[in-house]
């Protein structure tokens, strides 16, 4: 999740764009994964870190293709779960594997940035029609994670920008720069509250996901040591039996149980 943000934010750079080395893209993007790991362990490379990107951006692609699918069946009476849970099933049938990567999917699905490269991706060339491509035909393979990073939105307006603070001259000019700057705020501010709500939305999932792991390792605990009390109470009872005036057979039976509690005790 953490290495999702960190794309998200280095790929929404307006000024940087795609004027960069994949080198230097990915150090950036290493750098941001280094300095808000907070406790996280991890030493990973930015090679690393592109490899795993490589995997996790193949595997959500797919998924993205078959839930376009199942969404333009147009099933009436599905929920957005059952949707989720068709596209798992269609999935997991077609590429023999578990999907193990609906965080990640619930991370990017949302983010316009992810949209757009997908967008680019299965935009369809002049001379093919767009239903004669497959599904695997529309979606980036690993092999493809260098072209995905493409230029982000906003890299052509913040040009436009510094261009037009060289050339304003007069009032004209600057009231221009002006509404430019208006503009690319705007957009800027819109893009940034979908990332942010979409990463909120994953941070309220994992909190939940915690609290009822919390709730279920406590209810677990209970029980063990409700168990407990009942067999110390049990052994107390076995120990506190007087076979002074019990039948040879039963002496040897309480006589056995009483033995194996003192070995557990032991």
């Amino acid at each position: 999740m953490l290495l999702i943000s960190a794309w998200l934010n280095v790929s929404m750079d307006p000024v940087q764009g795609n004027n960069q080395t994949h080198k230097n893209y990915w150090a950036r993007i290493w750098k941001y994964y280094e300095e808000n790991k907070e406790r996280l362990e991890s030493d990973r490379s930015a090679n690393s870190l592109c490899n795993r990107w490589c995997t996790i951006n193949e595997k959500v692609a797919k998924f993205i293709g078959y839930y376009n699918q199942i969404c333009g069946r147009n099933q009436s009476g599905l929920t957005e779960q059952d949707k989720v849970d068709q596209t798992i099933e269609m999935y997991e049938g077609v590429m023999k594997e578990k999907f193990m990567f609906i965080r990640h999917w619930n991370a990017l699905r949302f983010s316009p940035k992810y949209q757009a490269s997908l967008a680019k991706k299965n935009k369809p060339t002049k001379d093919k029609d767009v239903s004669s491509q497959s599904v695997d035909s529309q979606i980036p393979t690993s092999r493809d994670s260098d072209e995905m990073m493409e230029r982000p939105m906003g890299s052509k307006a913040a040009k436009k920008l510094k261009r037009a603070a060289n050339e304003a001259k007069d009032e004209e000019g600057l009231k221009i720069l002006k509404t430019m700057q208006k503009d690319a705020l705007a957009i800027a501010s819109s893009r940034t509250e979908s990332i942010q709500i979409s990463l909120q939305l994953q941070k309220d999932m994992m909190q939940l996901q915690k609290e009822e792991l919390q709730l279920r390792l406590a209810k677990e605990e209970r029980e063990r040591q409700k168990e407990e009390r009942e067999r110390q109470v049990y052994e107390a009872s076995i120990m506190a039996i007087d076979t002074s005036k019990m039948l040879p057979d039963q002496v040897k039976y309480y006589d056995a149980l009483k033995a194996r509690i003192m070995r557990n005790i032991s």
